[in-house]
């Protein structure tokens, strides 16, 4: 488990990485926010929703 890694959020838009004993969880986002784009579209409302409310619905972040 020593290189094990956690991830909550949505892989097509971003989320949190956390690393077991780390100091502190890192936002992540899609380095080719681009590519993902079609897969975003199909979200449902409900991912929609969950990813505006965690800001992380738009590459401005």
């Amino acid at each position: 488990m020593s290189s094990a890694l956690w991830f909550a959020g949505d892989e097509r838009f971003g989320g949190v990485v956390a690393i077991p004993g780390g100091q502190a969880p890192m936002f992540t986002k899609p380095r080719q926010w681009g590519p993902l784009e079609s897969r975003r579209a199909k979200a449902s409302t409900e991912e929609l929703d969950r990813a505006q409310r965690a800001g992380i619905d738009t590459k401005k972040w």
